[in-house]
């Protein structure tokens, strides 16, 4: 005879009563329930990259392939091409390329606070006039020296 978790334990039957008992608690049924939910994400996971693999693998048995020497030249609506594919830009395409990307990106920033901007109180109104300010002095920076200019 010994106490298990404060249940005195006599034979192996008992203690098997006492196990059931230990697994039947709130405590252990909030584990299971959640524990559930993680078996479904992994159930979904292990399905995504099945249905990944096979979309993966099977054009390699279902396409036609085709050994011909033109296959991999580029096409202009069916005239032969012009000049070489490795044509460079203008680097003033990249760079107006990734200004929009950036302020873009900051200008995104904004909905949230437009949506919630009742709750959020003046706090949020002064951090957001703050953010707007160094936004704007950003731009103004770019306008001035010239990187928006095409000349």
């Amino acid at each position: 005879m010994y106490t298990h978790h404060g249940h005195t334990v006599k034979s192996l039957s008992s203690s098997i009563y006492v196990l059931t008992k230990m697994l039947e608690s709130p405590i252990v049924e909030i584990g299971k329930w959640v524990m559930e939910g993680y078996i479904f994400i992994g159930l979904f996971f292990v399905v995504a990259c099945f249905i990944s693999c096979v979309m993966l693998i099977l054009p390699v048995f279902i396409a036609p392939s085709s050994h011909e020497r033109h296959k991999g030249d580029s096409y202009e609506c069916g005239f032969d091409k012009l000049s070489s594919t490795g044509e460079r830009f203008n680097v003033r395409f990249y760079l107006v390329g990734i200004l929009f990307i950036v302020f873009d990106l900051e200008i995104i920033f904004l909905f949230p606070w437009a949506v919630s901007a009742r709750e959020l109180g003046p706090a949020a109104f002064v951090s957001v006039l703050i953010f707007l300010v160094i936004l704007t002095v950003g731009f103004v920076y770019e306008f001035v020296s010239g990187a928006l200019d095409w000349r």
